[in-house]
């Protein structure tokens, strides 16, 4: 079983999260009301980034309220490109608004070329070309 931090209230991070991510306008309001005290980890941009249902919108909410606390790392791309309803919109999203804050690694270009289409792959290269090195997995993802 997993071990999560404790908060000074007795609820961790993640659980805080979890229920925080669980249905779009309580989070919009917990964000509003508690602005800061939300705490934007990884695992959250992640759970945002994989949810099929209200992802989109969490992102959004994300992006547009604690913009500089959201990381992109190789994990929010692959929960993204693991996200059948809306991942291919949200990586979008994140390239669009965040491109420059875009983890760069040989992974997180193979999961772009393998999982999402042509346009994801442009957007990325326009936004970070000279930081993208197309090597021989990378072309053999976008295949």
């Amino acid at each position: 079983m997993r071990k999560h931090s404790r908060a000074q209230n007795g609820v961790s991070e993640v659980d805080d999260a979890i229920d925080w991510l669980s249905a779009v306008p309580v989070e919009v309001q917990s964000l509003d009301r508690r602005g800061a005290d939300v705490q934007i980890t990884e695992g959250v941009v992640q759970a945002a980034a994989g949810n099929s249902g209200s992802g989109m919108k969490i992102m959004t909410l994300l992006l547009d309220r604690r913009g500089a606390d959201v990381q992109i790392t190789e994990g929010v791309v692959q929960a993204a490109a693991g996200n059948s309803g809306s991942g291919m919109k949200i990586m979008t999203l994140l390239l669009d608004q965040r491109g420059a804050d875009v983890q760069i690694t040989e992974r997180v270009v193979e999961i772009i070329a393998g999982c999402f289409d042509q346009e994801v792959m442009t957007l990325l290269l326009n936004r970070r070309g000279a930081d993208v090195q197309i090597t021989e997995g990378v072309l053999q993802y976008g295949l």
